[in-house]
């Protein structure tokens, strides 16, 4: 069994990210934005990984203005291409 305790720091940085890139999305709204986007499956991915690919996805698709009150995320793309009526 793994470590109950490494969920702790897991939480810590992904709390951090979300504050960071996007803190007026909901946490639904980060994760299928992500996964739609990048089109991958974290199932398997330890914790590490998952904080590596998704501070990678967000320092790739965020866009950062000082004089906005919040970071906005690029997300044309995933419009784009799911346009199903999921969000």
């Amino acid at each position: 069994m793994r470590d109950p305790a490494r969920m702790e720091s897991f939480f810590a940085e992904l709390a951090e990210l979300w504050e960071q890139y996007c803190p007026d999305w909901r946490f639904g709204q980060l994760i299928s934005n992500w996964i739609l986007a990048e089109r991958r499956d974290p199932f398997y991915w330890e914790e590490d990984k998952f904080i590596k690919e998704l501070r990678k996805f967000l320092e790739k698709n965020c866009v950062v203005d000082p004089t906005w009150d919040w970071p906005e995320i690029k997300i044309e793309k995933i419009k784009e291409e799911h346009t199903d009526g999921l969000g």
